[in-house]
């Protein structure tokens, strides 16, 4: 069965902010990089770990775990040997698991969801790295979101009543939605899914 895969378009801006007044340092907005993604048929995620010294990025598409880590303390030497493993652990997942066919939730915040969308391949890719794409979308040179995962988007709003999401912007829906809030909320998830995509999931026990 094909995963889902639960992901914020651009930070982690909570629902205290709405997507028009929420900017970046760079005067962009969670609202104008959304349009981009949707416009665009894709989703981009950061990692200012791949950033080098001399303001170049590593491209981590094919790269070993081992060789994400070594990356990562070369350039960064201030972060931990755990805080290095988990970057790449994020990095590794993004080019290695998300397949053609998985399900991608887009969330703003902690309880709403702005569309689902499925993995598609494009030129034998469903996630590729571009630091240019990035940039055009984000306006960041520092960490300009260059991780692309292709996906094709149905808008689907949906608003809960309780914060059922972690604070992040990418992981498995089951890592991603508060164990409390599972049972309650999932399957209203699974039947949009269902309705949208014909897609059939079922609560894990």
């Amino acid at each position: 069965m094909s995963k889902i895969w639960v992901v914020s378009p651009y930070g982690n801006p909570s629902e205290l902010y709405s997507p028009e007044t929420y900017l970046n340092s760079e005067g962009r907005s969670f609202y104008s990089v959304w349009e981009y993604d949707k416009m665009n048929n894709a989703i981009g995620l950061g990692s200012n770990s791949l950033r080098k010294q001399d303001g170049s990025f590593v491209n981590p598409e094919g790269k070993s775990l081992q060789h994400l880590v070594r990356a990562i303390r070369e350039n960064h030497p201030e972060y931990s040997e755990r805080k290095s493993m988990m970057r790449a652990k994020v990095l590794r997942k993004i080019y290695n698991d998300v397949k053609e066919g998985d399900i991608i939730v887009a969330k703003q915040g902690l309880r709403k969801v702005l569309a689902i969308g499925r993995v598609f391949s494009k030129d034998g890719k469903v996630a590729y790295f571009s630091v240019e794409q990035g940039f055009e979308r984000t306006r960041n040179k520092n960490n300009p979101h260059a991780n692309f995962i292709n996906v094709k988007w149905k808008i689907k709003n949906l608003t809960f009543e309780d914060r059922i999401f972690r604070i992040g912007r990418f992981g498995e829906i089951y890592n991603m939605v508060v164990k409390r809030h599972q049972k309650k909320y999932l399957p209203m998830i699974f039947k949009e899914i269902e309705a949208l995509w014909k897609e059939r999931y079922e609560l894990l026990s």
